[in-house]
C-alpha cells in the first residue's frame, strides 16, 4: 500500500497497480511492463521490490504510482533457484525467500552482492513466516515448530540472533505467524496470542475471541496468520481458506468484527483506512465493502 493505491503480485499476470476507488473497489492504473512474472512485493524505504521467480529479485525507484525504473536486480543461483518472496526489515535491509534455501538478509544499498549479511535457517518456507515490518532492532522470526528465530540489527552488519527451542509443536503450526504491533509483536499460537518485545520477553497467552461462524463446521478452531494496523488485526488462513477480523483497542480484550469463508485461499491481509483487503487468490483481491473502524478511531 502507499495512500489509495495497491500494488498487488498477481503470479504470471505480473505486478499490477491499483487505486481504491471512493465509493468502493478498485480501478486500474497501470502494471510493470515486460510481461514479468511476480510472485511477492514490498515497499523498502521508497523503493518497490518484487520477487520475479526465475528472474530474481528486483528494485524500482517509482516515479508516479506506475512510473518503474529498475535500479538493482538479484539473480537466482544455484542455492536459490527461484525467487518467491520478499519482506522489508527497516528501510535499509530485506529479508529474501527462495523457498528452497534459508531466508537471506540483504541490504538495499548493495542489493547485488553475491553473499547476504547473514542465512536464517526456518522450516517451512512455503508459508510466510516474518512479521511486515522491523520492531526496534531485533526481528522476531516463525519457525511454526519450534518458535521463533532472531535476527539482530543492533550495529552496521545484521546477524542472526538467538534461537527458541521447544519441543512441543504448537496447535495449527503452519498457520501460526507474527506481526508488528506498536512497539511489540503479535504471536498467534493455536487459537491463542501473545505479544513480544524485541528483547524476547512474552506476555501471558491469551484465547482469541471464537468464531461462532466456524464451531458449527469440523474445523472450530481458527487461527491464522496476522496483519495489523495498529487496531485491527485480520488473520488469514490459507489452508482452511477462511479470515477474522478482530478490534485490538483494547489489547487485553480484543472484539471479534467478522468472519468468513473464501472461495480463493487467502494471503496476508493489508490496511486502508480501516478497511481490510485481503488477497484470496483465484478470487481476486477483496476490499472490505465498509470500514470496521472509523478513521477518526484508527
Amino acid at each position: 500500500m502507499r495512500g489509495d493505491v495497491v500494488y498487488a503480485a498477481f503470479g504470471d499476470a505480473g505486478l499490477h497497480v491499483l487505486r481504491i476507488k471512493p465509493e468502493g473497489g478498485f480501478e486500474k492504473l497501470g502494471e510493470l511492463p515486460g510481461g514479468k512474472r511476480v510472485t511477492d512485493c514490498c515497499f523498502v524505504g521508497d523503493r518497490l521490490m518484487t520477487a520475479e521467480g526465475l528472474d530474481g529479485w528486483a528494485v524500482y525507484a517509482l516515479d508516479g504510482p506506475t512510473g518503474f525504473r529498475e535500479v538493482a536486480r538479484r539473480p537466482t543461483t544455484p542455492d536459490a533457484t527461484v525467487a518467491f518472496w520478499c519482506w522489508a526489515a527497516g528501510t535499509k535491509h530485506a529479508v529474501l525467500s527462495p523457498r528452497n534455501g534459508p531466508y537471506c538478509v540483504v541490504g538495499l544499498d548493495d542489493f547485488t552482492r553475491p553473499d547476504p549479511f547473514c542465512k536464517l535457517h526456518v522450516t517451512c518456507l512455503w508459508d510466510k513466516y516474518l512479521p511486515d515490518a522491523l520492531v526496534g532492532d531485533r526481528l522476531a522470526i516463525l519457525n511454526p515448530y519450534s518458535g521463533l528465530v532472531w535476527c539482530d540489527f543492533v550495529g552496521p552488519v545484521p546477524k542472526a540472533g538467538a534461537r527458541e527451542k521447544r519441543r512441543e509443536q504448537p496447535a495449527g503450526a503452519q498457520v501460526n505467524g507474527i506481526c508488528a504491533f506498536g512497539d511489540r509483536y503479535l504471536y498467534t499460537v493455536g487459537d491463542r496470542y501473545q505479544f513480544v518485545l524485541p528483547d524476547g520477553s512474552k506476555t501471558e497467552l491469551r484465547a482469541l475471541p471464537s468464531v461462532p461462524e466456524f464451531q458449527k463446521t469440523n474445523r472450530p478452531r481458527f487461527t491464522g496468520i496476522p496483519r495489523s494496523d495498529g487496531r485491527l488485526v485480520a488473520l488469514t488462513n490459507r489452508s482452511g481458506a477462511r479470515y477474522a477480523v478482530y478490534d485490538f483497542a483494547d489489547p487485553q480484550n480484543p472484539k471479534l468484527l467478522d468472519a468468513g469463508e473464501l472461495s480463493g485461499r487467502p494471503d496476508l491481509a493489508a490496511f486502508w483506512n480501516g478497511h481490510v483487503i485481503i488477497p484470496a487468490g483465484h478470487q481476486g483481491l477483496q476490499l472490505s465493502v465498509r470500514p470496521y473502524v472509523a478513521r477518526r478511531d484508527i
